[in-house]
């Protein structure tokens, strides 16, 4: 059975607050749309993002690790919860996940980026 997904505008609308620094509209927009497309594995990364970016960090490690769950050969929910637990100053803990993001997609420079940090903080 297909999932549903939310459809590309509104998922744009919410990208779009996220990224522009308004993650209290992309957490409300986020959780509107979720209530219409529970298993949406994008919305749940936006939400994963806008919690993070509020300090929720708790709330966003378990979104993104709940998208890791629901579809692990998807390389962004790797990057994102690795980058989130860099910024919390886990970089042991995120070194793990973001050679996970990059062997997945080595595309994704803030990946490399993020892994490079973290191999830094912890003297490598």
């Amino acid at each position: 059975m297909q999932q549903r997904r939310v459809p590309r505008s509104v998922f744009e609308e919410i990208l779009d607050k996220v990224k522009r620094g308004e993650p209290e509209a992309g957490l409300t927009l986020c959780t509107a749309a979720l209530a219409d497309y529970p298993d949406d594995i994008n919305l749940l990364g936006l939400l994963g993002m806008a919690q993070g970016d509020l300090g929720q960090f708790e709330q966003a490690e378990a979104t993104l690790r709940q998208v890791i769950e629901l579809a692990p050969g998807f390389a962004k929910p790797y990057e994102d919860l690795g980058t989130l637990l860099v910024r919390q100053r886990k970089a042991e803990e995120a070194i793990p996940l973001l050679q996970k993001a990059v062997r997945l997609d080595p595309k994704l420079d803030a990946a490399h980026f993020h892994l490079g940090r973290a191999l830094a903080a912890v003297g490598q």
